[in-house]
């Protein structure tokens, strides 16, 4: 009877082991409260103890690894709504287990003591971003391993688990709350830049003549998540044009390269570049606009073009004492070759005027579309955007895509806060230029989840509207 009650105390403290074994993982989030587009951190972290690990689990996966773990997380799952997983870099050097269907490299983290027993630490780390305000789930994640309850030495002296018993431990789902920027105290220039971001200016000379390009390079880093950042604008200035702008992504920095062309010496300085953002991490949360420090630079009048000198008749063989005797000449003529046929003269003849006829041509072209401002691509804009919304394009890009074909201008223009002065400026009627801006300040706040997104009826009505006042906006060539 004794021997039969402790064979049961044995198999059931044996059951328990294996129903609750001294391995615990869970989230932890350094903010539960977060913004729409803000970028934050979640580390899930698993603690165990090691005589545990070493003495009781076996190999869950095929690959080996130096921690016996599978992790089943959500990280990278696409059908959660508005979640945005972003890339983390992974420790150069630590354990490594299986996470979903890889093995990482994974980060220790100091000891804790569970139970009166002390437990080893690994923290997996991923960044996100939500974009859909109001309160959303983080789902739970599972701890899968393979336990024994001891090893035997089989005829070979090898050692053989006694059984097999797969455990799986749960991290419990998180609840987070999302709100969106707040409305009051937001600058019209706000594009939805979330974090905390610094700007840093540099040019590629420090001075240049009327005519050169000038490269402005402005590089943004900071806390926010760069693939989704909206870059800074950059102020006009009547002595540059902006030829244009390429961009250099990486996941901490982005860099805007501006090719700037001058236009005359009025300016001592750079344009200005000026990015709108909402801090989540000041204290209270607060709207900041930084701007990247001017740069100084000499602007010169165009040099004038060198005019080449024209040959003295007594240098270089051309004066009195080079003319060859009478006689060399003879010999020279009866050595030479015969004379070109005919229509051999005729095409070299011709051939320079067909080439100056053809750059005459070419010149002519290039001047007509100058003159032409971008009217032909403006008057085309609006079938191509009424084709497009039919196919079902996104409403909001192309309302903007239209206004900046429209207007002339580049797209960075049309979200900058001078758009309602732009319209007035083109005779657009008062009231039409206020619910432009209105329908363009809502489809950017649709971008970071504070407004519904634009539909199509809207968006094509006011397209239709602003071309009946088209002739007004555009002046006669």
């Amino acid at each position: 009877m004794i021997i039969l009650c402790a064979l049961l105390l044995a198999l059931s403290g044996e059951v328990l082991f294996a129903q609750a074994p001294p391995l615990h993982v869970e989230y932890v989030l350094p903010k539960q409260m977060l913004f729409t587009g803000e970028t934050a951190r979640c580390i899930l972290r698993v603690s165990f103890e090691q005589s545990f690990v070493r003495e009781h689990l076996l190999p869950i996966v095929q690959r080996r690894t130096s921690l016996p773990f599978l992790l089943k997380t959500p990280f990278d799952n696409k059908a959660l709504p508005g979640w945005h997983w972003l890339p983390s870099p992974a420790p150069s050097s630590g354990p490594t287990l299986a996470v979903d269907d890889a093995v990482v490299t994974v980060a220790p983290s100091p000891a804790v003591v569970r139970n009166g027993t002390r437990h080893a630490v690994v923290d997996i780390e991923r960044r996100f971003r939500i974009t859909q305000a109001g309160r959303v789930i983080l789902p739970r994640a599972r701890l899968i391993c393979a336990s024994t309850s001891g090893f035997e030495t089989d005829f070979l002296g090898q050692r053989t688990p006694r059984d097999r018993t797969e455990v799986e431990v749960i991290a419990p789902a998180v609840e987070l709350e999302v709100l969106p920027p707040p409305s009051l105290g937001r600058p019209a220039e706000f594009r939805g830049a979330i974090g905390r971001f610094t700007l840093h200016a540099r040019a590629d000379k420090t001075s240049a003549h009327v005519g050169d390009v000038v490269i402005l390079s402005i590089d943004i880093t900071g806390s926010g998540d760069m693939a989704a950042l909206a870059p800074p604008t950059l102020g006009a200035s009547p002595a540059f044009h902006l030829l244009g702008t390429r961009v250099e992504l990486s996941p901490d920095m982005l860099i805007q390269h501006h090719e700037l062309r001058v236009l005359d010496t009025t300016a001592t300085v750079l344009p200005e570049c000026a990015l709108v953002s909402f801090d989540p991490d000041a204290e209270p949360p607060a709207y900041r606009r930084l701007v990247a420090p001017r740069i100084a630079i000499q602007l010169l009048a165009a040099s004038a073009p060198t005019v080449l000198d024209a040959p003295s008749v007594h240098a270089g063989g051309m004066g009195p004492a080079a003319v060859a005797p009478l006689s060399s000449v003879d010999e020279a003529l009866s050595d030479a070759p015969l004379a070109p046929a005919p229509w051999t003269t005729l095409a070299l003849c011709t051939l320079p005027w067909g080439f100056a006829a053809a750059l005459g041509l070419k010149r002519y072209v290039a001047a007509r579309r100058l003159r032409d401002g971008g009217r032909r691509a403006a008057r085309r804009a609006t079938g191509l955007a009424i084709r497009a919304l039919a196919r079902g394009g996104d409403p909001g890009a192309i309302l903007i895509t239209w206004l900046a074909a429209r207007l002339r201008l580049e797209p960075a223009l049309v979200l900058g806060p001078e758009l309602r002065e732009r319209l007035h400026h083109a005779s657009v009627p008062a009231e039409l230029g206020v619910r432009v801006q209105r329908m363009v300040e809502a489809t950017l706040a649709a971008r970071w989840g504070a407004a519904a997104p634009l539909t199509r009826a809207p968006a094509e009505a006011l397209i239709l509207e602003m071309e009946a006042a088209m002739p007004a906006m555009e002046p006669t060539p």
